[in-house]
């Protein structure tokens, strides 16, 4: 199935980044983390993440391989896998799959604030927070933020009201 879909992500000009998350896609599928639903190559992160809304195991594994996406481009990639490993444990957790849900929901969209608000009253800063596996993080609405022993991952959507921010929660 993989194959499949890495095919789609080379030949497909749609989503502009399909070939860093074609990179980020094989890197999971080196991990051997099992049955992961990879997000749709043909939309862009906004579609491809209300695509799969309502369902949290698919939103967790979607911000996996968008995670991932920066690790992938990393010289010492193939030296990541158990960095993806657990990247994964802890965003298909329950607890965490859940808040994900939460804070991606796409009815969040229609109350996205203008830059200029957002300039003039910034959103409040979150303290970071213990994930599973070891990890730990932010998980904020439209922007997720991870920390583990080796790395720093972060994923922001447009309409975050982080989006102006250099992280999430800061």
């Amino acid at each position: 199935m993989l194959g499949v879909r890495i095919e789609r992500f080379v030949h497909n000009r749609l989503n502009v980044f399909f070939g860093r998350e074609n990179r980020a896609a094989q890197l999971v599928e080196q991990t051997g983390v099992s049955a992961v639903s990879f997000p749709n190559p043909e939309l862009q992160a906004v579609n491809a993440l209300q695509a799969v809304a309502g369902n949290p195991q698919r939103l967790a594994d979607t911000l996996l391989v968008y995670l991932t996406v920066a690790l992938s481009a990393q010289p010492n990639a193939d030296e990541l896998t158990n960095t993806v490993r657990s990247l994964a444990e802890a965003l298909r957790s329950g607890e965490i799959a859940e808040r994900l849900a939460q804070a991606f929901d796409p009815a969040l969209l229609s109350s996205a604030s203008s830059d200029e608000n957002l300039r003039q009253n910034p959103p409040p800063s979150v303290e970071v927070e213990r994930f599973p596996a070891g990890l730990r993080g932010r998980i904020l609405p439209g922007c997720i933020e991870v920390f583990t022993d080796s790395a720093w991952v972060m994923f922001k959507t447009s309409w975050s009201p982080y989006r102006l921010k250099p992280r999430c929660g800061e």
